[in-house]
C-alpha cells in the first residue's frame, strides 16, 4: 500500500512539472504547432542558427513567445503571440511589434504557413493588449 501511495505521489509531482503545453486543449496545440512551423519556414533569415518557441499560459491567455537564434543561447526579435480556439481551429494573434513583423513574412501570399493555415495568422490590434514584460515573467 505505501508503495502504490508512494508511486502515485512520485507520479504527481512529475505530472506537476511537465510540459504546460502538454495539458492545453489540442486545438491549442495544433495551433502553437503552426506558430512553432512558421517561425521555422517563414520567418527564420538565412543567417538564422535557428527559431525556437515557448508556451506559457498567462491567466487564461495561451501564449507562446517565438524568437531567432544567431548562434547561442539568446533568442532575438522575441514575438508574444496569442493562440486562441475558433470552434474546431484556432487563430494565432501577433501581440507586439516583433510579432507584427514576423506576421508580414508568415501571412504573405505563397508562404508555406499562409498556404496551410489561411487566415489563421493575423494582427492582434483591437484586443485586449498583452502585458509584455508580465508574459515574459511567465517564461523565465
Amino acid at each position: 500500500m505505501a508503495t502504490r501511495l508512494g508511486s502515485f505521489a512520485l507520479a504527481f509531482v512529475i505530472a506537476g512539472c511537465s510540459d504546460p503545453l502538454s495539458s492545453a486543449d489540442p486545438v491549442i496545440q495544433s495551433g502553437y504547432a503552426a506558430l512553432d512551423g512558421a517561425y521555422a519556414t517563414d520567418v527564420k533569415p538565412s543567417d538564422a542558427k535557428f527559431t525556437q518557441c515557448q508556451y506559457a499560459l498567462v491567466g487564461a491567455r495561451h501564449i507562446a513567445r517565438c524568437g531567432i537564434s544567431f548562434g547561442g543561447p539568446n533568442l532575438a526579435q522575441l514575438g508574444y503571440w496569442e493562440i486562441e480556439r475558433r470552434g474546431d481551429g484556432f487563430t494565432l494573434y501577433a501581440m507586439n511589434g516583433k510579432a507584427l513583423a514576423a506576421l508580414d513574412k508568415i501571412a504573405r501570399p505563397g508562404s508555406t504557413s499562409n498556404t496551410a493555415h489561411p487566415g489563421a495568422f493575423v494582427s492582434g490590434q483591437g484586443r485586449v493588449p498583452l502585458d509584455v514584460s508580465k508574459a515574459a515573467a511567465a517564461f523565465k
